[in-house]
């Protein structure tokens, strides 16, 4: 849910303050560009962040205080309650008119969101907390309750519910799509409804403008790889040649973001590879990966 987080009072209810977490990491990682951390401007437009935001004082090296946190971390898990109960509805209404085993049903957000992680609030970051969203699908014939470890994209919304509604998956984008009318920069995801640990994508790809700079980044299983580059506002495309700060982070030995190491030397092989695969970028990602059956088959009474 967006700001600002309202929810009828029983959501709120549900969660006592005095039970309500802390963030693992609430503070912005060492050795960060100047250019990565976001003054959270959408969170302190509203009067009562704004407010305690200048109470704690808070900044870049300063996190909010322990008991504003637990105030706005509460009413996020309040409002995520109560959408969660009107996306209740909408199954019990599928149920009850016969349509469940014959309806495509996807749920995903358009991006994370911070709580003080990483000393951050709201979504305006490249980190794992902006960028990692729920991505829920329930397809006849697929598996149920099952959980992919697989590296997906939301772009691959598009042509995974053409595929699972049995309609053409649409092309691949060209280099140049302005006049291209249908297309896509995802894959169906179809094969991993129907085999959640079926081989997939090397790498997830996002970016995130901030001024001037435009940043690049890239998930692997192991690792996260951000440049922040200039961008050509023209051609729509990145300068790679000016580099305006780098980060690499570990997520088997720091899970949380803690430290950017990308200027340490030991890494220096570790980051050109990865900057190698970056910049060429998700076609390359595709063509990466594994091969998969090209379409979904499913049988049965048609989907709507």
């Amino acid at each position: 849910p967006h700001l600002p987080h309202f929810a009828p009072k029983k959501y709120f209810d549900m969660y006592p303050i005095e039970n309500i977490d802390l963030p693992v990491n609430p503070n912005a990682p060492k050795g960060l560009p100047k250019v990565t951390w976001n003054g959270c401007g959408e969170f302190l437009s509203y009067n009562d962040s704004h407010s305690e935001a200048e109470e704690d004082h808070f900044s870049q090296g300063q996190p909010l205080s322990d008991a504003h946190t637990r105030t706005h971390r509460r009413a996020y898990y309040a409002t995520t309650t109560f959408v969660d109960a009107q996306v209740g509805r909408v199954l019990d209404a599928l149920d009850a008119l016969g349509l469940s085993n014959t309806t495509v049903v996807m749920l995903w957000g358009d991006h994370g969101w911070h709580l003080g992680e990483n000393n951050e609030w709201a979504k305006h970051t490249n980190f794992e907390h902006a960028t990692h969203v729920p991505l829920l699908v329930s397809a006849p014939g697929g598996k149920q309750g099952e959980v992919s470890q697989a590296l997906t994209e939301l772009v691959d919304v598009y042509p995974t519910l053409a595929d699972l509604a049995g309609l053409p998956v649409p092309a691949e984008c060209p280099s140049d799509s302005t006049a291209v009318d249908v297309c896509t920069e995802g894959r169906s995801l179809a094969p991993l409804v129907m085999n959640p640990t079926a081989a997939w994508s090397p790498a997830a790809f996002s970016q995130w403008p901030k001024g001037s700079a435009m940043g690049y980044t890239m998930r692997t299983e192991q690792y996260r790889y951000t440049e922040w580059v200039a961008y050509n506002h023209t051609a729509h495309l990145p300068i790679w040649s000016k580099l305006e700060g780098t980060e690499l982070y570990d997520f088997t030995a720091d899970p949380h973001e803690t430290e950017n190491h990308a200027a340490d030397a030991a890494m220096a092989a570790l980051v050109h590879k990865l900057s190698v695969q970056l910049h060429a970028g998700w076609r390359n990602n595709t063509a990466a990966a594994s091969a998969q059956p090209a379409s979904y088959s499913h049988s049965g009474a048609p989907l709507v």
